[in-house]
């Protein structure tokens, strides 16, 4: 049994915002968003570890949550989809392994062109990915593979969305960069960015 569950809720709330204030603090829509939001959300984040190396989320699979980045840095690969069906290919994914296997993730850089895939964008703590899944519905429009060890705090669609619909606002924020985003990878845009 979760000790939260035996706690008042009010408290169960505050104890696990706590817990997570430090991810809280690092992303900006968190940290600025209305405490009420952030005590809905901190009881319902999990924490992940993943090695360097690691494939995070897969470009073209399903999903439902949205990752925030608490340590470490991830790069943000994304293959050409337009008007085409997107997979990774066993020599994209032998050679990320590779890669891993042999501690030369400095070099991911030089070597993602394989296959046609191609670096997004590397980012670090504070940042967020999973949001196109998460509010769109879409399937995930970009990988994700740690460059570091990293760790996220994820969050489940369901309780994402039904804490934002108390919070239009913020909604309507994170939905326009999800659009940004997934615009982004759909016409190989760099001005709609991972800002």
């Amino acid at each position: 049994e979760n000790v939260l569950d035996v706690l008042p809720p009010a408290l169960a709330q505050e104890l696990a915002r706590s817990s997570h204030s430090s991810i809280i603090n690092l992303v900006p829509v968190l940290s600025q968003a209305p405490l009420s939001f952030t005590r809905s959300l901190a009881g319902l984040m999990a924490c992940n570890v993943a090695s360097a190396g690691d494939l995070i989320v897969v470009e073209g699979e399903e999903g439902s949550d949205i990752h925030f980045l608490e340590t470490g840095t991830v790069y943000i690969i994304s293959k050409h989809t337009v008007g085409r069906e997107i997979r990774l290919s066993a020599r994209y994914l032998e050679a990320m392994n590779l890669k891993a296997r042999e501690g030369m993730l400095d070099a991911l850089e030089e070597t993602v062109g394989l296959e046609d895939d191609s670096l997004m964008a590397v980012i670090g703590p504070g940042c967020y990915f999973g949001e196109v899944c998460a509010l769109l519905g879409a399937k995930r429009s970009a990988s994700c593979i740690a460059r570091t060890t990293v760790v996220t705090m994820t969050l489940e669609s369901d309780h994402l969305n039904e804490a934002l619909n108390v919070y239009p606002e913020i909604k309507k924020f994170l939905v326009e960069v999800a659009k940004r985003r997934l615009r982004r990878v759909r016409t190989r845009d760099p001005q709609a960015g991972y800002s």
